[in-house]
């Protein structure tokens, strides 16, 4: 299973139509939390309902499928699961089941808890499993 990454065409799985955190309009996108830099007005959006809330104050009118945390949803042949990342209000990890391979992509992610989110879940829970793939946002000072 290849993987892309554009900033333009955010992650794309190879021969999956559902790009994530793409920084342009797509068909369908999946988006990880409501920073600019990860959300584009796709046709159809998938988020968490926290992360459609936020979209909905700097867009109206979205074409938005609000998935709670943890719940799985099949998406143009795969399984997609939203699960908590405790970056802000509503950001999420996107585990993706596909032709018999797991990956998850972080986004932009804490670990520990703050004072107002949870951190994310941690990779032995239940809902993350037997993955063969992280794909891991990393910031790096310049």
């Amino acid at each position: 299973m290849r993987i892309k990454h554009t900033r333009s065409d955010g992650f794309e799985v190879e021969g999956w139509p559902v790009h994530v955190d793409a920084g342009r309009r797509q068909p369908l996108g999946i988006i990880t939390h409501a920073h600019t830099d990860h959300a584009a007005r796709h046709e159809r959006i998938i988020c968490t309902p926290e992360t459609a809330m936020l979209l909905s104050g700097r867009w109206k009118q979205l074409g938005v499928r609000a998935v709670p945390f943890g719940q799985s949803v099949h998406l143009e042949g795969a399984r997609v699961t939203l699960l908590r990342a405790g970056h802000i209000l509503g950001s999420a990890m996107v585990r993706i089941e596909l032709a018999g391979h797991t990956i998850v992509f972080t986004g932009d992610m804490r670990t520990q808890p703050s004072a107002f989110l949870a951190g994310a879940e941690a990779v032995e829970n239940p809902h993350i499993g037997d993955v063969a793939g992280i794909i891991k946002e990393a910031l790096s000072k310049k």
